[in-house]
């Protein structure tokens, strides 16, 4: 009992000795002394310059907390004198006495005003790129034992300047949330942005999913993008946009992916299918398609394309289309092709192909149409309908459309047959 007794009060004293040693560190020593040694350790190891402009503060028990005012990490060497990421606040904290027994336990990193400038120039170098020495071989070092619970972005912005395609894109009101890191175990992800970039409408958007390691392959669990796009060159002051996948899978033995099932929603428009690729030798792709609208006319009106004006108005209205299809060797065919446009329905097949010269050739064969209702109206001051875009002008199409019946006023007929071709020129029929 009395070594039980003595035992206790060593233990005891210990306990007071690291606690007064906390007390003494944390009231006497001044953490803002090592910026310059944390600064030169950074960069020796990054080949970057690390800034800490702001006070850093430091706490124990049962916390070994590290806070840090405002900061910058900069480019790699051959890049602008600008940071590569700087930030307003930052916040680790790890638990003491895990860490005491090796283990290191982490609370969820917060980051306040993170602002990220990404630049990948003409010759391809990128400055996310480069970080110091080169890491020992993965049997050199042993895996670090631990968790965290999450990283947070508040108030956050990215810019990516891509001189290769010569685009910038900006994401502003930039939040990040993610779960609980452990080593095996899934990771839950949400974030929010708002997009805008020249050329294409802005985009606030969320975005929620699950990561889930696994031996064989890289699975994405419930997967959901959902928000609004607006401005130029959209006709309307927003369209809604949707994009669910409940799993992807890239099986990373045989660098194949798998979607069994994914949905979107833009505007009146709504797609559904699958998708699996291969990037074995070529890369090649190939999946499922069903495509409805039940405004086909107001649909493209939504983007700024004025569908061709008929007699009948109401024509181009419901559109539904399902196809198989399959994309190698930059040629992308879709067969067995179904289409349902307003009363007439249709099959065949369309294949594009991707060249110098783009071209378009499509065999589709329909029950019955009524031709007068797509003819163009009757007034002579009607607009005539132009291509949209460029790109649309420049696309070769050509191919023929075979009706079981047709009427042309009275007109009666049967087994029609209709070759087309459309080029820079506009359409042509015979």
């Amino acid at each position: 009992m009395r070594a039980a007794k003595w035992i206790l009060i060593i233990v005891g004293l210990l306990v007071a000795l690291v606690v007064a040693g906390i007390v003494v560190l944390t009231v006497f020593v001044d953490p803002n002394r090592f910026k310059a040694d944390i600064a030169d350790a950074v960069g020796r190891e990054t080949g970057r310059e690390l800034r800490l402009e702001g006070d850093i503060e430091l706490s124990f028990f049962p916390w070994l907390a590290l806070t840090t005012g405002q900061g910058s990490l900069g480019n790699p060497p051959g890049f602008a004198a600008v940071p590569f990421v700087s930030w307003r606040e930052a916040r680790l904290r790890v638990r003491l006495l895990p860490l005491l027994r090796g283990r290191a336990v982490l609370d969820t990193v917060k980051i306040v005003g993170a602002d990220f400038r990404l630049l990948r120039r003409a010759d391809g170098t990128a400055n996310w790129e480069g970080w110091g020495p080169a890491p020992a071989a993965s049997g050199d070092i042993a895996a670090p034992a631990g968790m965290v619970a999450g990283l947070e972005l508040e108030d956050g912005r990215l810019q990516f300047q891509d001189d290769v395609a010569a685009r910038l894109v900006q994401l502003d009101d930039w939040q990040l949330a993610v779960g609980a890191i452990r080593p095996g175990e899934p990771i839950d992800l949400e974030t929010a942005f708002h997009a805008t970039t020249v050329g294409l409408p802005a985009a606030r958007l969320r975005i929620v999913g699950r990561y889930v390691p696994r031996d064989t392959a890289t699975v994405l669990e419930n997967f959901r993008l959902d928000g609004t796009l607006a401005g130029a060159p959209l006709a309307v002051p927003e369209i809604p946009l949707e994009l669910a996948i409940p799993s992807a899978r890239l099986l990373t033995a045989n660098n194949e992916i798998d979607i069994p099932e994914w949905r979107v929603q833009l505007g009146l428009f709504v797609a559904k299918g699958s998708l699996q690729a291969t990037m074995q030798q070529a890369l090649s792709w190939s999946g499922e398609l069903a495509l409805t609208s039940s405004a086909l006319r107001e649909g493209l009106a939504q983007w700024g394309i004025a569908a061709p004006a008929t007699r009948d108005p109401a024509v181009l209205g419901p559109l539904e289309l399902k196809t198989q299809w399959r994309y190698a060797l930059a040629t992308l065919a879709a067969q067995p092709l179904s289409l349902v446009l307003d009363d007439t329905s249709l099959s065949g097949k369309l294949t594009v192909t991707l060249a110098n010269q783009p071209l378009s050739e499509f065999e589709l064969q329909g029950d019955r149409i009524q031709l007068e209702r797509y003819l163009p109206p009757e007034d002579a001051t009607s607009e005539p309908f132009v291509l949209p875009t460029a790109a649309l002008r420049a696309l070769q199409v050509r191919g023929t459309l075979g009706f079981d019946a047709a009427t042309l006023e009275q007109t009666r007929m049967q087994r029609v047959r209709i070759g087309l071709l459309l080029d820079e020129q506009g359409a042509h029929a015979n």
